[in-house]
């Protein structure tokens, strides 16, 4: 972690193995990793580190899932949690802008969720205990869970959307998929040439940029699902995109 006022570093978490993506948690001060070696965390910036470690694809977090039921558009709530993919590193975490829900995504295209909002601590609090005292765990309440891309493809990137309602995934399927974050139906697909590496939304959460192994990035409008803009100034794969609308939508 590094202090941008000045130059050196204030803090290293070590998190084991490689590190495939973090994302900071607002509204307190924590963060999110998520590895090589398919766990997802939450550290403490304060300094006391790993304040919470799952492995989701192991099947130690016990997770509904939601499967299609053949394409009545449905979907069922089925337990154990059980997985067929074995472990498989965690390529994508995010948190959304309320603290509510929490994704992470493997590179096998699987999408696990959690609501993160709530705490839990080593033991009973009583009205003399000092909060500061005891040991404060983040605690992730199991949501829901499902498969995003193709099997057999790879999912890239995820992103929730800052209104909070709709989560984007990337993959080498050649497509962003948008999904609501009420039902976690899939909502829109949005089809690409090559391998989709990344995607970021508007302030509104109306558009969405595209970046692709095309060689191409892509700005779509939500509302119809179609391509407004295509940037086709580069002369190799496209795989990472930021959105600067503050004068522009």
């Amino acid at each position: 972690m590094w202090d941008l006022r000045n130059p050196n570093y204030s803090r290293s978490f070590d998190s084991g193995s490689g590190v495939n993506s973090v994302t900071l948690r607002m509204d307190r001060d924590e963060f999110i990793s998520g590895d090589q070696n398919g766990h997802v965390k939450i550290w403490d910036l304060g300094g006391r580190g790993c304040i919470n470690s799952v492995r989701p694809s192991a099947g130690n977090a016990s997770l509904p899932s939601s499967e299609d039921d053949g394409g009545s558009g449905r979907r069922s709530r089925a337990p154990p949690f059980y997985y067929s993919e074995g472990v498989a590193p965690i390529q994508a975490v995010d948190i959304s802008e309320d603290s509510r829900t929490l994704v992470a995504v493997s590179n096998h295209g699987t999408v696990f969720v959690w609501d993160p909002s709530m705490r839990g601590t080593t033991g009973p609090l009583s009205v003399e205990d000092d909060l500061d005292d005891l040991t404060v765990e983040s605690f992730l309440r199991p949501v829901t869970k499902f498969r995003a891309h193709t099997p057999g493809t790879y999912c890239l990137h995820a992103k929730i959307a800052p209104d909070c309602r709709h989560l984007v995934t990337t993959g080498s399927d050649g497509t962003a998929k948008l999904w609501d974050t009420t039902t976690w139906e899939l909502t829109s697909t949005l089809p690409n040439q090559k391998w989709v590496w990344d995607a970021a939304f508007c302030a509104d959460s109306s558009y969405l940029v595209t970046a692709s192994s095309d060689h191409i990035a892509s700005l779509w409008n939500l509302r119809t699902a179609d391509v407004v803009k295509r940037y086709a100034g580069h002369q190799s794969a496209v795989t990472c995109v930021a959105l600067n609308d503050s004068n522009v939508m």
